[in-house]
This record gives structure tokens, C-alpha cells and sequence, in this order.
């Protein structure tokens, strides 16, 4: 409750129910300061951890200090201060979530799920994904760049999909 302060509007209320299907692939246009980010990067991965804990969680991002700075440290402030999401997740698991994996761009929680932070050019770590999230890949320099765009598709294409599991969602923002 703390991350949404004012009542969600209709086209956020949208985006949720969408989310909610568990598509495969999903695209989201929302424009600036439609609360893309809380909903897409912070409120979705920690309903998925919770509520559909298969393989690990990738944020991904054109800025990997946006995904580390602005991301994965609040998603691990909520697993590690929210009250509320504390005894949820004690609840479903019987225990908190942190472990001792817990550092900047990588971070395990006690059921398992991985979450892992990156810009678009940075290393993914092995393993198969549950979720995948990208947001804002290109801007105006490598959207006008058709090598740029072509590098773009191949990394999706051929790295981010065939990570994904069986029943896995990835989702552009």
C-alpha cells in the first residue's frame, strides 16, 4: 500500500487485470508517470514470487543502474520491512524471505526465487526464468539504428526466450 498513494486509474486497473492472465508475452505502453515501473518492476515480480514461484525472476532494463537503484533495492526493502508482506509470505512459506544470497544485483529468497537485475548488455546468471521484465530498452539513438535494433532482437530472440520455462511470462514495458 505504501508504493501506490493515490486510487490506481482505469488504465492501471487494466494493466493489473492483464497482468493477472499470465500471458506468455505481454507489451505495455504507458507514458511517463503512469506508474509503469511500481506496477511492472516492483508490484508484479513480488506477486509472482509469492503467489507463482516457477524458475527466477529478470529484471531488465537499458539502464542497469535504473534496475539496481531504482528496482531490485526496493523490492528487497519490501521483502525485508514491509510488515504486511512479512507475515503473507511467512504464511505460504513458514519463514522470512531473505537468505544469504542477498547482494546488490542478485538476491534469493528462502522458496527459491531468484531475482536478478540487469541492463540490456549485462550477463544473466544460468538457470531458467519464470519471469522475464523488460523495460525501456530502447531509446531514440538505439531505436534509430537498425543494427541497434537488430543486436536488440537477436538478445531477446535468442537468450531471454529460451530461458523461459513452461507457463513463464515475459513482459515489455
Amino acid at each position: 500500500p505504501h508504493l501506490l498513494n493515490i486510487k490506481s486509474a482505469d488504465f492501471q486497473n487494466e494493466i493489473y487485470a492483464e497482468l493477472d492472465k499470465g500471458h506468455t508475452f505481454s507489451a505495455f505502453e504507458v507514458f511517463r508517470g503512469g506508474g509503469k515501473s511500481t506496477i511492472g518492476l516492483i508490484i508484479k515480480p513480488i506477486h509472482f514470487a509469492l503467489f507463482k514461484p516457477i524458475g527466477d525472476i529478470s529484471l531488465i532494463s537499458k539502464s542497469e543502474a535504473f534496475v539496481l537503484n531504482e528496482i531490485t533495492r526496493k523490492i528487497k526493502a519490501e521483502f525485508k520491512n514491509n510488515k504486511d508482506l512479512l507475515v503473507l509470505y511467512k504464511e505460504l512459506y513458514g519463514c522470512k524471505p531473505e537468505t544469504e544470497k542477498w547482494a546488490e544485483s542478485y538476491f534469493v529468497l528462502t522458496n527459491g526465487i531468484a531475482f536478478e537485475g540487469c541492463g540490456i548488455g549485462g550477463q544473466l546468471r544460468g538457470g531458467r526464468r519464470g519471469l522475464v521484465i523488460l523495460d525501456d530498452l530502447e531509446d531514440e539513438e538505439t531505436a534509430s539504428s537498425e543494427e541497434q535494433r537488430d543486436k536488440l532482437k537477436r538478445r531477446v530472440n535468442k537468450e531471454l526466450i529460451p530461458k523461459l520455462l513452461p507457463g513463464a511470462e515475459m513482459i515489455y514495458f
